[in-house]
């Protein structure tokens, strides 16, 4: 079977006919509903004379959704082909000579070429969801659906409060507009604070929530109800995949059904992932099997703070320094309270060898978060340097836009070098910093663009 994980917008072009009047207002999908007979001008055409005639009448070519612009016709044996006209401004039922350049209407001459007018049946096939929902919702709506999230065979929308009226035939139309889709559901509520996942209901289609989708060459199965899961986040979960190298560590503090974790798994990399939902570690367990890496992930269900401690301690003590040595990353992909677990990153270090200690990179952080700041590069750094009580290093720290979660607000990741106070120390002492500007730099991060990072002195770091 195939699955796919995206995120889909409601196509939108320019039609030369719309839908029916008498669709506005309608609040349970009727196709027929949509069905009319319009008359537009043809030419007819031997096939032989059909490419020239497109080039030549291009801006005149009818445009309307899903409709071929060629129609096949047989008079007496013989094969002809109509190419279909856009209606004319007037009204008339034929494009008028004067519409047309002399050299096209010439051509049309010596060419023998035939105009008439052909009868054309529209249905709701003929029109996008975009236009289909323009019609039907009522005029003073603010803002029509235009984008939802395709997790597998499930589509999610977030309708705003004007539409909820209207959300059942909403999702009729999303689901007759896409075959691939076959549960419509919508946000109903927040995301849980400690679960990470959000109350839904089913609009139209099956009312079945658990899916399969593929990102990263990998399957992940898992109940769309119980867990967190955004499309949104394919391309920065690539980013980060990608920035990893086989043999490191990964220490992944809110794994979900593992995004993260089972493609690092699949590099290559040790990795130690986490989280505290009872349901996504247990479909983090299912998909470490499915995908074939459960000698490279080790699955856990504990608090971030405890995990991320004994993870470090576990690999130091039972395992040696040999991922270590080849380099570590942490990964906190909890963008709503991802800064307030930094300080437990302090000390996690503290229990290797001295006599190792030189030929250990430091850990790369990767930690999430939001921003409602109007330069959330410069908050989301500050929001780093004091759970961490110290400043980051430059040219280990970069600071990266992921996605505008709303207007007003930013989802961002911060990644560093864990300073060697912090990694090595018990943090009782840590002086609790506030950044000034004039103690900064810029940096590029991994996009190309500027942030703002302080000055330090640089310190090992791992071999990118």
């Amino acid at each position: 079977m195939r699955v796919k994980s995206v995120c889909g917008c409601l196509v939108t072009m320019v039609d030369h006919f719309n839908p029916p009047d008498h669709v506005r207002g309608m609040k349970v999908l009727d196709k027929e509903a949509f069905k009319q007979t319009v008359t537009v001008p043809a030419l007819k055409l031997r096939p032989q004379q059909c490419s020239k005639c497109t080039k030549m009448f291009k801006s005149f070519l009818l445009k309307q959704y899903n409709v071929k612009r060629f129609i096949d016709v047989t008079e007496h044996s013989t094969p002809y082909k109509l190419l279909l006209l856009k209606p004319i401004k007037c009204g008339s039922s034929e494009t008028a000579e004067k519409d047309f350049t002399d050299e096209q209407n010439a051509w049309l001459k010596k060419e023998n070429i035939d105009r008439l007018e052909h009868s054309l049946l529209l249905s709701l096939e003929n029109w996008t969801m975009a236009a289909i929902l323009k019609a039907v919702l009522p005029l003073d709506t603010k803002e029509i659906p235009s984008s939802y999230e395709s997790v597998g065979h499930i589509a999610h929308l977030n309708l705003r409060e004007d539409v909820m009226e209207y959300k059942h035939l909403i999702g009729e139309v999303l689901l007759a507009k896409n075959p691939a889709i076959s549960t419509v559901v919508n946000k109903t509520d927040t995301i849980d604070s400690t679960y990470r996942f959000f109350s839904m209901e089913c609009l139209a289609g099956l009312d079945t929530m658990v899916t399969t989708v593929k990102e990263n060459g990998c399957l992940f199965t898992f109940d769309f109800s119980k867990v967190y899961w955004n499309s949104r986040l394919q391309s920065e979960h690539t980013r980060v995949i990608n920035l990893l190298k086989p043999q490191q560590l990964v220490v992944d503090m809110f794994a979900g059904v593992g995004p993260f974790a089972v493609p690092a798994a699949k590099k290559g990399c040790l990795v130690y992932a986490n989280d505290l939902n009872p349901t996504a570690y247990e479909c983090l367990m299912e998909n470490a099997k499915k995908n074939r890496v459960e000698r490279n992930l080790e699955i856990f269900n504990k608090d971030g703070h405890q995990f991320v401690r004994e993870a470090f301690l576990r690999e130091i003590r039972e395992k040696g320094d040999g991922h270590l040595v080849k380099g570590s990353h942490i990964i906190m992909n909890l963008p709503a309270t991802a800064m307030e677990f930094l300080g437990s990153l302090k000390g996690v270090l503290e229990p290797l060898p001295l006599s190792q200690r030189e030929d250990t990179p430091l850990p790369m952080i990767h930690c999430y978060a939001f921003s409602k700041s109007e330069d959330p590069k410069t908050d989301v750094l500050k929001q780093a340097q004091c759970h961490l009580g110290t400043r980051l290093l430059l040219d280990t720290c970069h600071v990266t836009h992921v996605r505008d979660v709303s207007p007003n607000k930013n989802m961002m990741r911060i990644s560093f070098q864990l300073p060697y106070e912090v990694a090595y120390g018990n943090g009782n002492h840590l002086e609790l910093v506030q950044p000034k500007f004039k103690d900064c730099l810029m940096s590029k991060d991994s996009d190309g663009e500027s942030s703002e990072v302080p000055r330090a002195k640089r310190t090992k770091t791992i071999d990118k």
